[in-house]
């Protein structure tokens, strides 16, 4: 596969991932928009701890590891997006939403992931222990 069409596979999943938010905007979720902040604030902390600290390095991050269920976070994300105008924070929204859905996964199957990329990257030599 060469990079260009790497890039459009790219550029399609975000586009469909913003399409995903997109249409959540528009179903009836029970949350408050205030509610909703707390939600994003909650996982925003989170994305920071594990950004900054060394405990999760790997690219794919268990579920457990949110501070909600991945639904409800979803759910506050579309609240969020609803009520902003703000076309800085929205693109924000919609860069933390793909982080949310690309990178967070049900628990065994980041270990998988995790594992089968460490697998790859010790048997291609890219890897140094």
């Amino acid at each position: 596969m060469n990079s260009s069409t790497s890039n459009k596979e790219n550029k399609q999943k975000i586009k469909d991932l913003m399409d995903r938010l997109d249409c959540l905007t528009m179903i009836k979720i029970d949350m408050s928009i205030h509610e909703a902040q707390e939600v994003l604030d909650d996982f925003a902390r989170i994305q920071i701890f594990l950004n900054e600290s060394t405990c999760y390095p790997s690219p794919y991050k268990p579920e457990s590891l949110l501070p909600r269920k991945k639904d409800k976070i979803e759910n506050a994300f579309a609240i969020a997006m609803r009520y902003e105008n703000d076309p800085e924070r929205k693109n924000t929204l919609y860069l933390n939403y793909c982080n949310l859905i690309d990178s967070f996964r049900p628990d065994n199957e980041a270990e998988r992931l995790n594992t089968n990329m460490l697998q790859n990257l010790t048997a291609s030599g890219n890897l140094v222990r």
